[in-house]
């Protein structure tokens, strides 16, 4: 099982962490097209932390744990009306006796730490929402899909600043992995004006995939080439794949 600190970033992960959570999550979809999403999570009580349950990470964590079997229950992150004078440390106490995990949306990253401290259970850092540095996996899912090539074996294009959220994740997880990661060029690889045709993938040894920043240089990538597919085709692998590693990461963790 993966430890759930290595989740907080992409530091703690492993290239032999990437391809497990990867090929769980291929796994995952595969099932989910068979026969549905098998309930690996079954039994286990998640709290969702938030003081927004019906903002888009939080739903995106609640769909992803209750197809695996999970209960979600929703709790506020703060007490409305009054100020929470409760200890931290008992709040913490509570809920690791309560629940299996904790998703925390909203919160600090010193409130995240103060209840993985004292909660005894695995706890997130918003890890449903699509800006979460681990939702780059999904994305380089979706490019290995595409190209029909492993990881290893892939030239990724970055039309953005290396320096920006998306630029370092993308760095880090090529490091640990072993796949090249350069910035676009209009020379090389074929312009990207035209990223959204079809086109030819096989450089040498090497599948060519184009991709670029999120607004704001965030994540989630936009995947403008890769393999065959139009970008239009690989947006909508993107997003079944963004939960089904999600999911993986879960199960990972939690199971």
């Amino acid at each position: 099982m993966l430890n759930h600190h290595s989740l907080w970033s992409l530091d703690g992960l492993t290239r032999e962490d990437v391809r497990s959570v990867i090929d769980s999550a291929q796994a995952l979809k595969r099932a989910a097209q068979r026969e549905g999403v098998p309930g690996l999570l079954r039994g286990k009580h998640l709290a969702l932390l938030s003081d927004d349950h019906s903002a888009p990470a939080a739903t995106a964590f609640q769909r992803a744990a209750t197809e695996l079997g999970a209960q979600v229950a929703h709790v506020r992150a703060t007490d409305p009306g009054q100020p929470d004078r409760r200890d931290p440390r008992d709040t913490a106490g509570l809920l690791g006796q309560l629940y299996d995990a904790i998703e925390c949306e909203g919160l600090s990253d010193q409130q995240v730490l103060q209840l993985d401290l004292n909660a005894g259970i695995p706890v997130y850092n918003g890890i449903g929402g699509l800006d979460h540095p681990t939702r780059v996996l999904a994305d380089l899912m979706t490019l290995e899909e595409f190209t029909g090539q492993p990881l290893e074996q892939l030239a990724l294009h970055f039309a953005g600043e290396l320096h920006s959220p998306a630029g370092r994740a993308l760095a880090k997880v090529a490091a640990e992995v072993g796949f090249e990661l350069e910035p676009a060029t209009t020379e090389h690889p074929p312009s990207i004006a035209g990223a959204g045709q079809q086109a030819a993938v096989a450089e040498v040894a090497h599948a060519v995939a184009v991709c670029s920043p999120g607004e704001g240089g965030r994540l989630p990538l936009r995947l403008l080439m890769a393999g065959g597919g139009s970008a239009q085709a690989m947006s909508h692998a993107q997003l079944a794949n963004q939960r089904r590693v999600l999911q993986a990461l879960l199960v990972a963790t939690v199971a």
